[in-house]
């Protein structure tokens, strides 16, 4: 994430100037090197880097069952797939031109392309938030409402997007935010507090925490922030907007294949953990498969028949009034400028 203490300014000139090198040097121009040990094509294929948003987990499996399989290289794509530092990060590198994807946050993505990223989302993976708050059964927390009088666990030293937004989803339902007892402590002490009864609930991702819990027996609630309308879109994968204009059949071609892999994780998804453990393998196989599962829930949107990926106007709306509303983000811009549908297959 970009530091805070940074101004608007200041980081959209650091973002042009990453772009403005890139594209002096023609890493783009010539889309050669999409990543800075692996430039070039070869006669197999156009090589390109994934840059994920975090360390390799279950959800990420997709794209390892569907290099495996080869998906991406029957469309004439050698895939190396790279674990992330978080989405400002992969941002940052996507901009800079060393690899032609990335899989981040859309509400960094939309904080990077205000700050100066020559970026755009070419496909949503996440139509849902998987933003979330998890407790023990014990704890009694169904509700918005049930937090009220109970202690939670966030993370300490960053701004922790679910507590930002945990207000709007307490307003949203009727519940009173201030009665909640927040204890920010280190991301890795959250669920030791939760399970020694310290704090009643924590932050999380349905992605992350339910599935370990659930791997380790613990009979868990998990509080959903879009079962309780606060839905803003999750990750998306992007590209550099030169990429876009010079080999628009590339962005066509990685949309198909990984539409394509994340078809068949569905179908199979113990294949697609196998593929990942194959790269990874300290991956815990079982919290894999519950972080893929989880996963699922969050792809599909809901009320629409529209195709995998597809960017909807009213969604992006929405995730942009968010920001402004809870997150410090200072512009509005029209959305059309953050996503584009153009090479959906």
């Amino acid at each position: 994430m970009i530091p805070s203490d940074l101004t608007l300014d200041t980081t959209r000139r650091r973002f042009l100037g990453l772009a403005a090198r890139t594209l002096a040097t023609g890493v783009l121009g010539s889309l050669g090197a999409c990543s800075s040990n692996q430039p070039g094509s070869s006669a197999q294929g156009q090589k390109a880097a994934l840059r994920l948003d975090w360390i390799v987990v279950g959800k990420h499996a997709p794209y390892f069952l569907g290099r495996e399989r080869g998906y991406y290289e029957s469309e004439g794509i050698l895939l190396e797939i790279q674990g992330g530092k978080g989405s400002g990060n992969t941002a940052q590198l996507v901009a800079a031109g060393s690899h032609l994807f990335g899989y981040l946050d859309a509400g960094i993505l939309i904080r990077s392309i205000q700050e100066g990223a020559p970026l755009k989302s070419i496909m949503v993976i996440k139509q849902k938030t998987p933003f979330c708050i998890v407790s023990l059964k014990k704890s009694g927390i169904r509700s918005p409402q049930d937090l009220e009088g109970k202690s939670l666990a966030a993370t300490t030293g960053v701004n922790d997007p679910i507590l930002s937004l945990l207000p709007a989803l307490m307003q949203k339902n009727d519940a009173d935010f201030s009665k909640v007892q927040v204890v920010q402590v280190a991301s890795q002490a959250k669920e030791g507090l939760v399970l020694t009864g310290r704090v009643d609930a924590m932050t999380g991702s349905i992605t992350a925490q339910p599935p370990a819990f659930e791997a380790r027996g613990h009979d868990i609630d998990v509080l959903s922030y879009s079962d309780w309308g606060i839905n803003p879109i999750s990750n998306v994968m992007v590209t550099h907007n030169a990429l876009l204009q010079e080999d628009p059949q590339l962005v066509r071609s990685f949309l198909k294949a990984t539409v394509s892999s994340i078809e068949a994780s569905l179908k199979s998804p113990e294949d697609a953990v196998a593929s990942l453990k194959k790269a990874y393998p300290e991956i815990d196989t079982q919290v894999a498969l519950l972080q893929l599962q989880w996963f699922f829930k969050l792809i599909q949107p809901e009320h629409t028949q529209a195709v995998f990926g597809y960017h909807d106007r009213g969604t992006w709306e929405d995730l942009q009034a968010l920001q402004i509303q809870y997150l410090g983000l200072k512009e509005r811009w029209d959305v059309s400028r953050y996503f584009t549908n153009d090479f959906l297959p």
